[in-house]
């Protein structure tokens, strides 16, 4: 499970029973040149890609000595590398921690370091013996994510971009499904958030829960952010999470007239949210406040579910689970699908005006669905004739009829398909190698990070991991192990490797508004329920919050 846990109870619990936090190290460690000692978080994925590099390494440098601690779902590496030389010898961190306020804390964060973490922006353009950089190999978009703006110098009030902090998985998030349940029902995969509420039904119908998912870790969020992102594009759903100027407090106003398409984006994945999670609509899984992950996860491999929103850590986390139900009889396999384009998309097409030129929005032409009912089922058609154009299915734009008239769809309305239909939400930002600043093994950590961004370290990741791809460019059909890879790899390949992720919330503006999800708290009956609409309007902020949220955190 990838998730946040907490490190202060368990750091407790350490020192009171006495045991240690590590969850395994081979021996003591000199903490000298020659030994690089590695610690790491090990969650969804495991650590066992570590300990298979750990062997490369130590045969690739004669004379190295390769020791790794780590523990099982707690991050308590930032709290390890602000504890100073003294009290922590680790050179190179595996963590799921966000490193922004420790950097941007400067001298405060490690008394005696300028700060606590080694600067990589050199080590990133370092070119290879084939001239090749990190930098062109690494995910742009997550590169971009971590980076940070510093001071050049203290006080100078001049700023250069900075990288402290590298991603070491996609961690790609999406709407996982029981393949042979689909198969054995003959379901096919959504193409647009309309598509998904009516197979949910369907779903219903078998008397089978649709989405398989619990509110404790927030893994519902992942597919909300998502269609917000289709809808105003990765570019300006990047902006949102990087506010920088006063006058960007209007991406968060609780209006269509400032806000726009962020609002409007927020404001419609927010409705399809609803109509998933709303327990009054029987799509949402009933025990969603009541499971732990394992046993939401579960509900999928034992076929009592269809789908759950959740990750490329799926099958490594329940292989044993999956063992179990192909032992007992139970074929179970999972898939990831695309993210299914949200329905209001429509809306930003050129079809648009043509079939609804009197409503604006998709908002409009939904409040007035009974007057304008056939031509959203006309759009919508268009919409899932796009999504059949750009996946390579069909090869001509897709026509329908409005009386007389036809409508085509356009090269520019399938350019905008396209993109959305390549969202995925990453957490790769949030799975995060740092080398403390005063570590005594830099260069082998630095050589040991060049390992796993190489040719045998991205193997030795999709050979452990079951589904897990690092976050760099790489043919995964060159690797000799993809012809013998289950469906769910593939999926999740195709995914990362034709789409565009989109950075989950964390950081710095962590708090910032995004798109309300817990419709399942109570029914629409209740005085307590709060519509999408309620919901944004209370989420929202004014540009005074905004100046003062922006103040809180140093920016202004």
């Amino acid at each position: 499970m990838i998730k946040k846990t907490y490190k202060i109870l368990i750091f407790v619990m350490c020192l009171v029973f006495g045991m240690s936090t590590f969850g395994g190290c081979k021996k003591k460690a000199d903490d000298d040149e020659n030994t690089l000692e590695i610690y790491a978080t090990s969650a969804g994925y495991g650590i066992e890609w570590l300990y298979d590099l750990e062997k490369i390494f130590e045969a690739n440098n004669p004379g190295t000595n390769v020791v790794i601690t780590y523990d099982v779902g707690v991050e308590l590496a930032e709290d390890k590398i602000k504890s100073g030389p003294k009290a922590t010898t680790a050179d190179l961190f595996f963590s799921l921690e966000d490193w922004q306020s420790l950097i941007l804390s400067g001298s405060n964060g490690v008394a005696g370091y300028d700060r606590a973490l080694e600067d990589l922006t050199e080590f990133l353009d370092e070119k290879d013996e084939s001239g090749n950089s990190l930098r062109e190999q690494i995910s742009s978009t997550l590169l971009n994510d971590l980076a940070v703006e510093t001071e050049t110098q203290k006080g100078n009030g001049e700023y250069t971009v900075k990288n402290y902090v590298l991603p070491w998985a996609s961690a790609c998030t999406g709407l996982v499904y029981n393949k042979n349940l689909f198969a054995r029902n003959g379901w096919d995969l959504p193409r647009t958030s309309d598509e998904l509420i009516s197979l949910a039904d369907q779903i219903k119908e078998k008397k089978l829960i649709a989405f398989a998912n619990e509110s404790s870790t927030g893994y519902i969020g992942y597919l909300a952010q998502a269609m917000f992102a289709q809808y105003v594009g990765a570019e300006d759903y990047a902006k949102y999470y990087s506010p920088i100027v006063e006058d960007d407090w209007k991406m968060y106003a609780d209006n269509a007239s400032t806000g726009g398409d962020w609002y409007y984006g927020r404001l419609y994945a927010a409705k399809v949210m609803e109509q998933i999670c709303c327990l009054d609509y029987g799509r949402m899984s009933s025990y969603v406040k009541e499971d732990g992950y394992d046993r939401a996860q579960g509900r999928l491999v034992a076929a009592q579910a269809a789908m759950a929103i959740n990750g490329d850590w799926f099958d490594n986390e329940m292989s044993v689970a999956i063992d179990g139900a192909h032992k007992a009889g139970n074929d179970y396999a999972s898939g990831m699908m695309k993210t299914p384009v949200i329905s209001a998309l429509s809306d930003r097409l050129s079809y648009w005006n043509k079939l609804l030129p009197s409503h604006e929005t998709y908002n409009k032409a939904i409040a007035s669905k009974n007057e304008v009912g056939q031509k959203l089922v006309l759009c919508e058609e268009l919409l899932c004739g796009l999504v059949d154009y750009v996946d390579g299915k069909t090869s001509v734009l897709p026509s329908v009829q409005d009386g007389e008239k036809t409508i085509t769809a356009t090269a520019a309305d399938a350019e905008i398909v396209k993109a959305a239909r390549g969202v995925y939400n990453s957490l790769g930002s949030g799975h995060t190698i740092v080398i403390p600043a005063y570590a005594t093994a830099k260069n082998l950590a630095k050589k040991f990070v060049r390992l796993l961004y190489s040719e045998e370290g991205i193997k030795a990741f999709l050979n452990r991991t079951k589904g897990g791809i690092l976050p760099v460019k790489y043919d995964v059909k060159s690797w000799e192990g993809y012809e013998s890879s289950t469906d769910f790899q593939k999926d999740i390949y195709n995914i990362v490797s034709n789409g565009t992720p989109i950075k989950f919330m964390d950081g710095l503006f962590y708090a910032l508004p995004r798109v309300p999800v817990k419709f399942y708290d109570y029914s629409q009956s209740s005085s307590n329920y709060k519509t999408p609409e309620k919901e944004i309007a209370d989420t929202s902020l004014t540009r005074s919050r905004y100046i003062d949220f922006m103040k809180n955190l140093g920016i202004f």
